[in-house]
C-alpha cells in the first residue's frame, strides 16, 4: 500500500545568440518539489489454481508486515546555471561544448539508520510508534555539475569522424531515505563517451559509433528473497554499485525514393555490474555474502535490432516496425534468463485533412510470444530447478492487438 503527495514547480529562462560561426545560450534552472511517502507492505500467498485459495502461515493470512516498508517527507530545490557554445571555423569542423552548474539542496525527515540508530531498521511488524523508533533530519547543500563535449570533422562531404563525451553527477535525493537502510552520501557519477563514422548523403544517413558508458555508485532499493524453512522471506537493501557498459550502434536511415524510408538500427553491448556485493543474514542465521561483479545487467538485452520501413502518399503513410530484443537475464546470477524475441507492429494513417486523422494500427502482428523483465525470488539462486514448470507473474509480450483511432487538431 502506497501513499504519497508531490508537488512540482519548474522554470526555465535562456537566451540565445548568433553570430559568424558561433552560436551561444545561456540559461537558467529553477525546481522546487515537496514531497510526502508513506507505504506499508506485506506478504501472502495463494495456489495457483482457476479458483485459488489462500494460504496461510501459522494462522495468519499475511505476515511480513511492514518489513519493507518506507517513509519520508521533504523538499528539494534545484538552482541551476547552464552555458554552451557551438563553434563552426570551417564546414567541415564543427565544435560543440557545455556546461551546467546545479545548486542541489535537500532537507528530508525519515525513519533511516543513517544516524546510527539500529530502532529504524525495518523488521517484521515494524511501525513508527515502535520504542527506539525516530524520525531523523538530514539537509544538504550539494553542487551537481555536468559537461559535454562534441566534434564533428568531415573529410570529404559526406563522410566524417564524430567523437562526444558527456560527465553527469547526480547527488542523494529524498527517495533514498524513505527504506531505512543507511544512506550513502557519495554521489553517482556518469562517464559516457563515443566515438565513430557519419555518412550523410540525400538517400542514406548513417552513423556507426563505439561507446563506453561507466556509471558508478549507481544506487537502487533491491528485494531478496530465500525460502526458509518452506517460508518465503524479504529482505530490501540500498544495494549501491557501479555499471559498465560496452558497445556498439549502428544507425541508418535509408531513401531510395522521396516517397519511401527504411530505418534500420543495431546495438551490441555488455552492460556488467561491478562491485556489486552484498552480504545477507535471514532468519537461519547463515551469513552468506553474494557478489555480482562481472554479470551481465539483468533485463537489459546485449543485442538489440530495429526494422522501420514506411512508405507516404499525399493521402495515406503505410508503415511497419519489427523490434528484436536478444535474451535478457532474469536475475543477477545470470542462470535464468528470456529467450530473445520479435515485437511486430504495423499500420496505416489516413490523412482526410488538416484536421482530421484516421490511424490504424496492429500491434504483434505476427502474434509472438516472450517475456521480459527479471524474477526476483531468483536473484539468490544457485540451482534454478525449483523454477521448472512453476507459474511466476512477470512481463510478456502483448497479443495481436487491432487499433483504430480518430484524431482531431484544432
Amino acid at each position: 500500500f502506497y501513499r504519497g503527495r508531490s508537488a512540482d514547480f519548474c522554470t526555465t529562462l535562456e537566451f540565445t545568440r548568433e553570430a559568424e560561426h558561433h552560436h551561444w545560450r545561456v540559461g537558467l534552472d529553477e525546481w522546487h518539489n515537496r514531497q510526502h511517502l508513506n507505504s506499508a507492505t506485506t506478504s501472502m500467498a495463494h495456489t495457483v489454481a482457476k479458483d485459488p485459495v489462500s494460504l496461510l502461515k501459522d494462522g495468519q493470512i499475511s505476515w511480513n508486515y511492514n518489513a519493507t516498508s518506507e517513509f519520508d517527507y521533504g523538499r528539494e530545490r534545484k538552482h541551476a546555471v547552464y552555458a554552451t557554445h557551438e563553434w563552426t571555423p570551417v564546414p567541415a569542423f564543427k565544435l560543440y561544448y557545455g556546461l551546467r552548474l546545479e545548486l542541489f539542496y535537500m532537507d528530508v525527515n525519515a525513519a533511516f539508520v543513517g544516524h546510527g540508530n539500529p530502532a529504524n531498521s525495518r523488521h517484521a511488524g515494524f511501525t513508527l510508534k515502535d520504542p527506539g523508533v525516530t524520525i531523523d533530519n538530514y539537509n544538504a547543500l550539494k553542487v551537481n555539475p555536468s559537461a559535454t563535449l562534441n566534434t564533428v570533422y568531415r573529410f570529404s562531404p559526406a563522410a566524417g569522424l564524430a567523437a562526444d563525451y558527456l560527465f553527469v553527477r547526480q547527488n542523494m535525493r529524498l527517495e533514498h531515505f524513505s527504506h531505512g537502510f543507511p544512506a550513502s552520501l557519495a554521489p553517482q557519477d556518469v562517464h559516457l563517451g563515443r566515438f565513430g563514422l557519419t555518412f550523410d548523403r540525400p538517400w542514406l544517413a548513417l552513423t556507426s559509433m563505439v561507446s563506453y558508458i561507466y556509471k558508478t555508485n549507481n544506487k537502487s532499493q533491491t528485494r531478496f528473497f530465500k525460502t526458509v524453512n518452506g517460508i518465503n522471506e524479504i529482505q530490501t537493501r540500498l544495494m549501491i554499485h557501479d555499471i559498465a557498459t560496452l558497445g556498439w550502434t549502428t544507425d541508418a536511415v535509408l531513401k531510395p525514393t522521396s516517397r519511401f524510408n527504411l530505418h534500420l538500427l543495431l546495438t551490441l553491448q555488455k552492460p556488467e555490474y561491478r562491485n556489486y556485493t552484498t552480504t545477507l543474514t535471514f532468519s537461519d542465521g547463515i551469513a552468506q555474502t553474494y557478489d555480482y561483479s562481472g554479470k551481465i545487467v539483468k533485463s537489459v538485452p546485449r543485442i538489440l535490432a530495429e526494422i522501420d520501413p514506411s512508405y507516404t502518399t499525399e493521402k495515406f503513410r503505410f508503415w511497419a516496425s519489427a523490434r528484436y530484443y536478444g535474451r535478457q537475464f532474469a536475475n543477477m546470477p545470470n542462470n535464468v534468463y528470456f529467450n530473445g524475441h520479435w515485437e511486430t507492429f504495423g499500420g496505416v494513417d489516413y490523412h482526410i485533412n488538416s484536421h482530421v486523422t484516421v490511424l490504424l494500427n496492429l500491434v504483434n502482428i505476427l502474434n509472438q510470444r516472450g517475456a521480459s523483465g527479471s524474477v526476483a525470488a531468483a536473484d539468490l539462486m544457485t540451482d534454478t530447478s525449483a523454477l521448472r514448470h512453476i507459474l511466476i507473474s512477470g512481463s510478456c509480450i502483448r497479443p495481436f492487438t487491432t487499433e483504430l483511432t480518430l484524431r482531431l487538431n484544432f
